[in-house]
């Protein structure tokens, strides 16, 4: 009896023993698993701010671009409206400069033939009204070398404006495209903590092994993330500071506003008519 009591009892201890241990380990999963989610937890907070960061980025580099495209709508206008008026001075222009020289000689040598009867003084009327008439229909030659020069500076600053406008495309691309892969990464962290959460509830280590899976994934989602979008996002500054640049070389204001100012001056010291 005593010899089988004996048993018992050492079988007994072996069983307490052995379930200390399996209540210490189940101790420590419950350990590691609070600490995955609480580590997803963190994923999730930082993803879910860069997402929020990315997009207002997105929107403060979109309006941007509006008030550029903007810009080279008005320069773009002001370009089309110049190229019509040297359209309409060019047919203003005499097309044979030779035969107004021909007929300009006529009247003269038929005034000349006329001497001082009426038909000279008639004559002779006619061909100062045809000159008045001639020299403020025609443009003057300075007038049309000036607006030849406008449309082609016009030119050149309506295409540095349009480069200007869409050298920001880059830039909302590489944030639209960061924010999206930054939702990746939050999602994978919202299932590692549904995972996680079930895994603590059975205390199932595959489930825990595969919530830590989807946590890895949402970092390596994060790092490849900031790295491709860091990038990015300095090519898109450096085209975006090439064509600003571009775009403040071609740019005409001053030299309008010197323009503007010569015009009025010496319209301002016209003889009175």
């Amino acid at each position: 009896m005593s010899h089988e009591l004996a048993e018992q009892m050492e079988h007994a201890a072996h069983e307490a023993h052995a379930g200390g241990h399996e209540k210490a380990g189940g101790a420590s999963l419950s350990k590691m698993i609070g600490m995955t989610m609480a580590g997803l937890g963190v994923i999730l907070a930082f993803c879910s701010a860069m997402v929020g960061g990315a997009r207002s980025s997105m929107i403060a580099t979109m309006v941007k671009q509006t008030d550029a495209s903007n810009k080279y709508l008005t320069i773009a206008t002001k370009y089309r409206l110049i190229e019509s008026q040297l359209q309409e001075m060019h047919a203003l222009l005499p097309t044979d400069s030779t035969g107004m020289k021909k007929a300009e000689g006529t009247l003269t040598q038929l005034e000349k033939q006329a001497g001082k009867s009426p038909n000279g003084t008639v004559i002779k009327a006619i061909h100062l009204q045809t000159a008045q008439v001639l020299s403020g229909a025609i443009p003057t030659r300075s007038d049309v070398l000036r607006f030849a020069d406008m449309v082609e500076t016009y030119g050149k600053e309506k295409e540095a404006a349009q480069e200007r406008a869409e050298s920001f495309d880059p830039r909302v691309e590489a944030y639209t495209e960061s924010a999206e892969h930054y939702e990746w990464a939050q999602l994978m962290a919202e299932f590692g903590i549904v995972l996680a959460s079930v895994a603590l509830l059975f205390a199932n280590r595959i489930l825990w092994g595969v919530s830590l899976v989807f946590g890895l994934g949402s970092l390596s989602t994060i790092v490849w993330t900031t790295t491709s979008a860091h990038a990015a996002l300095n090519r898109a500054e450096a085209r975006i500071n090439d064509a600003e640049d571009a775009y403040k070389k071609a740019a005409q204001d001053k030299a309008d506003g010197e323009f503007d100012e010569k015009l009025v001056e010496e319209v301002e010291h016209l003889p009175k008519w």
